[in-house]
């Protein structure tokens, strides 16, 4: 099997410089050359800040109306090469679970799976964030700096 290569963002010019100017997003750790500031708040804003409730291109749509990346209508950013697989709110749901089977789920998870969360030591932001996420769903972590 061949690995697939990233692809590159490509975006039309005008777009390309507009969204160099705008400002870092809040949850930029880390910094790159190329790197898109319209794709980072599509992230952050869009996906972090509603807890991966919505969609991709209804976090860019969110974006956009803070003037913080071109509507999907004019420019889509596609983070996947078919992103209408997953634009589906109804995919992902979970269905109808007991509460013994939920209960037995969770015991299976706490006796076979071990959590690492990799992180680096000056980026305290993001620890609290992710160990927060996974101690509200009851899962007990382990960090492990990188």
């Amino acid at each position: 099997v061949t690995p697939r290569v990233p692809r590159k963002l490509e975006l039309p010019p005008f777009w390309k410089e507009a969204c160099a100017k705008v400002a870092p997003a809040r949850s930029s750790a880390r910094h790159w050359e190329e790197r898109n500031r319209c794709w980072e708040f599509i992230k952050s804003d869009g996906c972090y800040a509603a807890g991966f409730n919505i969609s991709w291109r209804d976090a860019q749509t969110l974006a956009a109306k803070k003037l913080l990346a071109p509507y999907p209508e004019i420019v889509p950013l596609k983070p996947l090469d078919n992103p209408g697989l997953c634009e589906h709110y109804d995919l992902g749901k979970p269905g109808h679970v007991t509460d013994q089977e939920r209960r037995e789920a969770k015991q299976w998870f706490k006796d076979h799976v071990s959590v690492y969360v990799i992180n680096i030591p000056s980026n305290w932001e993001r620890w609290n964030d992710v160990s927060r996420h996974l101690w509200d769903m009851g899962l007990t972590m382990k960090k492990w700096p990188g």
